[in-house]
């Protein structure tokens, strides 16, 4: 029921599961015996698949694809004689070894033990981070590693599927259609990236409700020191208008005093946040939501033009007199 004419344009790419423990942030504990993925990695390569975020030191410096770099490691590990067959090199999203695995790229903590189907254990050395991908959860091997840890493993249960965008839909069901006896589950990249990141996305969230928080009693508190400074200075506020300055003058002049200060907090804080998240623009392809900050921004703008405008109205009104007569 698959018809290679329909599926012309499309490739798949498949991959060797050993089922193990979620190390993705979907799974609150330590992941003590992670899942493993037997991948081709000249697929990957073909395709400059992914992306590194962290690389050792050896493999920045050489030169060509990153991931037959890791192949070559992955077949070549002459420790012993006797011991060839139990090293491994592999990959995993920088998160998951970080946070998932609590393992670094550092010499010494980037070890994952893997048990064999012998019971022979196997040493997997985390070589490279990936950038947030859809195998988040999950350790990539050398599909020649894979087999050898586990040759009963014979199968590929998970495929990756690329074809043209416009098409995704009508493949998708295709697939479901012709395989669905299989038991076939079929999962966009986005939806899957999606998933993995609405852990993530919930904390951005809650730090966005009290940041928003903070800035409206941050805009408030400006208010109030605007009410203190005004207070404290109305000695020499009554000594302007003795001198011939209007009301609406002593007022303009207090106004534009503290919405110099307000102008120059802000242009401070949004230097400061860019340079922040510089990186993160530079490297990740997602949109910025620019026009989410600026709503932001010139809510912030209004809200403090507003409550500096309502505090100096209130210091500056009555009678000034008794003030210029201490002064």
């Amino acid at each position: 029921d698959l018809d290679d004419a329909f599926f012309a344009s499309t490739r798949f790419v498949p991959i060797r599961v050993k089922e193990g423990d979620d190390a993705s942030c979907l799974n609150l504990n330590r992941a003590q015996n992670p899942r493993i993925l037997g991948v081709d990695v000249n697929e990957f390569a073909t395709r400059k698949a992914f992306a590194f975020v962290r690389l050792p030191k050896w493999l920045k410096q050489n030169a060509g694809n990153k991931w037959l770099q890791l192949q070559n490691w992955s077949v070549n590990t002459p420790r012993a004689p006797l011991e060839v067959a139990r090293y491994a090199y592999g990959v995993a999203d920088d998160t998951v070894i970080t946070w998932g695995l609590h393992k670094s790229l550092e010499e010494g903590n980037e070890t994952v033990i893997v048990p064999s189907e012998s019971g022979q254990p196997w040493n997997v050395h985390l070589c490279a981070g990936l950038g947030p991908s859809i195998f988040q959860g999950s350790v990539l091997v050398d599909e020649g590693a894979f087999t050898q840890m586990f040759p009963s493993i014979s199968g590929y249960r998970m495929f990756l599927v690329e074809t043209a965008p416009e098409a995704a839909a009508a493949v998708a069901d295709r697939l479901r259609w012709a395989l669905v006896d299989y038991g076939v589950e079929l999962t966009p990249a986005a939806q899957r990236l999606a998933g993995f990141m609405v852990v993530e996305n919930t904390y951005l969230s809650l730090f966005l409700a009290l940041g928003g928080l903070g800035l409206l009693l941050g805009s408030i508190g400006l208010g109030l020191v605007i009410l203190r400074n005004v207070a404290e200075r109305r000695q020499e506020l009554a000594m302007l208008q003795a001198m011939g300055y209007q009301a609406s003058d002593v007022r303009r002049l207090v106004l534009h005093e503290h919405v110099f200060l307000l102008g120059m907090g802000m242009l401070i804080g949004l230097g400061s946040a860019v340079v922040g998240i510089l990186p993160m623009l530079l490297t990740s392809s997602r949109d910025f939501p620019a026009m989410f900050l600026l709503n932001w921004l010139t809510g912030l703008l209004v809200a403090g033009l507003a409550w500096s405008w309502l505090a100096t109205a209130l210091a500056t009104r009555g009678s000034s007199l008794e003030a210029l007569r201490r002064e």
